[in-house]
């Protein structure tokens, strides 16, 4: 009976044993997951970071003076426009022209 007191002591304390090196094995494990997930942590903050300036770069560059928002101007709508502000100033200073002249040949020669 000692023999088996002795086997059954040996392979409780051989249990404990594995249990404690499990333990601790299992708390490594746990330590390294740990610092992959605080790395992967700080690489997802890092790309946001990233891709929140590229996309504030993207908005100045693209839609320009610095203000979120489509900011174009069409050349050729501007010229046209500026065309007929002078078109039409050219015809409104002909149109008095030919007014005064007829006034003047009404009022002054017909006296």
């Amino acid at each position: 009976m000692s023999d088996e007191g002795t086997r059954i002591r040996r392979v409780e304390e051989d249990l404990k044993d594995h249990k404690d090196r499990s333990l601790a094995e299992d708390s490594k494990i746990h330590e390294r997951l740990n610092k992959i997930n605080d790395g992967l942590t700080r690489i997802e903050t890092t790309l946001s970071e990233v891709v929140v300036s590229r996309m504030k770069v993207h908005e100045v560059t693209l839609y320009g003076n610095g203000r979120p928002g489509l900011d174009t101007q069409v050349d050729r709508l501007n010229q046209f426009s500026t065309a007929v502000k002078w078109v039409v100033g050219i015809l409104t200073t002909g149109v008095l022209g030919l007014v005064v002249k007829s006034f003047w040949d009404i009022v002054i020669k017909g006296m």
